[in-house]
């Protein structure tokens, strides 16, 4: 069950990104519009994950799931009803609401059901096999949907089984122990909701705005005093919403930078390639989605071997070995022009997706390690890192690589190329700082 859900969960962040040209010409969306349809989910999911998984710790984890579901369907059905663009954004954004309650949950419900560190381990591997081949499988799943029931299928597909879903969960799956000693962190969740959406707003609006302009300078400089505040806020609460001194040992650093990292290539060339190959080579949505069928394979391929290895063998060389791949498979798109035939995009594709799969469940069990006492912030705070690292990727990314219809925007992708690899590159880098051999889950 929990897999299923996640599963729904993270196919509705990427199943999105092949209907975005469809979008863009049925409700007159502009190239900001598109990037917040994707990113007022994510971003709503990464800012809300934290306090989702705090109030899973004192309320039941079972029943955080399932409220999480309730929203997350209802949200569905909203989006594809919305009449415009700005109404789309809005039920994104609550589909992120629900999705927060939803992914902290399911993490944890695994965390507590496998204490033993190794078979946690292979089931974190698992769940990371569904919640990459939802983000992976979303483009195909969207190119049939698009294609034969319109743009709004890539919504409405939520309902039904999230409904089934829910049943399952009200009546197949136990509930959590509670932890009431852990109250929830408001001043910091408020913080972490002002500077993520200020940021996000800065740097999705600078290219169309400029960047000197007083809305986009006020969110940069809003984004910045509130960092600085939820720092100084989080160090000084007896228990805050994140405990930032975890970030004092090496492998936790390791591990959520990888976090951010592999998502914020993946996610980011997801959106990205998805308007190049649709705009600015003029493939059907049906014909783009069966492009991503290799990434899909890789990724739930690599998943359950990435488990075993860092079960046997520690976190380090699954984690840098799936960064490199996926900055190799990233690199790759230097030589994507407007003809490129779809023979030379497959080695690329199949690098994103192993890479960012066998990176996954290594820097998931290093944080989940740190935090055994408190499963509902350790899975919370991965998962806000992974959304993060995914909204940074749709901002930036899409961004520098601007309006496909444009003149030049070939060369911005390989500009955004160049971005997509440094990060997992840098992430690969600090992974082989961490020492071995350690038990998996161990934090230093």
């Amino acid at each position: 069950m929990a897999s299923l859900a996640l599963l729904m969960n993270t196919l509705d962040a990427s199943i999105v990104n092949v209907a975005l040209p469809t979008i863009r010409r049925d409700l007159g969306a502009n190239i900001s519009e598109l990037q917040w349809v994707v990113d007022a989910y994510t971003l709503a999911l990464a800012a809300l994950l934290l306090s989702a998984g705090t109030a899973g710790d004192r309320f039941g984890h079972r029943r955080a799931a399932a409220a999480g579901m309730a929203v997350f369907v209802a949200a569905s059905a909203a989006c594809g009803a919305a009449p415009g663009a700005g109404l789309l954004v809005a039920a994104r954004a609550a589909q992120g609401v629900g999705a927060a309650l939803l992914m902290a949950s399911t993490l944890s419900l695994l965390t507590v059901a496998f204490p033993d560190q190794r078979r946690r381990a292979r089931a974190i591997g698992w769940w990371a096999v569904f919640s990459g081949v939802g983000f992976s499988a979303g483009p195909p799943v969207g190119g049939v949907l698009v294609t034969y029931l319109g743009w709004r299928s890539v919504f409405l597909v939520n309902v039904v089984p999230g409904l089934a879903c829910l049943a399952l969960l009200r009546t197949g799956v136990g509930e959590t122990p509670r932890a009431h000693a852990h109250p929830i962190d408001w001043r910091g969740q408020a913080l972490a909701c002002i500077g993520l959406g200020s940021a996000m707003f800065g740097i999705i609006e600078g290219p169309a705005d400029g960047w000197t302009s007083p809305a986009v300078v006020s969110a940069l400089a809003v984004a910045a005093v509130a960092a600085v505040a939820s720092v100084r806020t989080e160090l000084a609460l007896p228990a805050p919403m994140v405990e930032l001194r975890l970030f004092d040992r090496n492998s936790v650093r390791s591990g959520a930078l990888a976090a951010l990292a592999y998502p914020f290539g993946f996610l980011g060339m997801l959106f990205v390639l998805n308007l190049y190959l649709q705009v600015a080579q003029g493939r059907t949505p049906l014909a783009v989605g069966a492009l991503f069928l290799p990434m899909s394979t890789a990724v739930f391929a690599i998943g359950p071997l990435a488990g075993r290895i860092t079960a046997r063998r520690g976190p380090r060389l699954p984690l840098a070995t799936g960064l490199a791949l996926q900055a190799t498979g990233a690199l790759l798109l230097l030589g994507a022009g407007p003809a490129t035939p779809y023979g030379e995009l497959v080695p690329s594709f199949v690098l994103l997706g192993a890479g960012s799969s066998l990176a996954a469940t290594p820097a998931i069990a290093i944080v989940l390690g740190a935090t055994p006492d408190r499963a509902g912030m350790g899975s919370g705070l991965v998962n806000a890192l992974r959304q993060l690292g995914a909204a940074c990727g749709v901002a930036v990314l899409g961004s520098i690589a601007g309006p496909p219809g444009a003149a030049g925007f070939v060369g911005r992708l390989h500009v955004a190329a160049v971005l997509a690899a440094a990060a997992p590159a840098l992430a690969a880098v600090a992974a082989l700082s961490v020492r071995q051999r350690q038990p998996v889950g161990a934090g230093r």
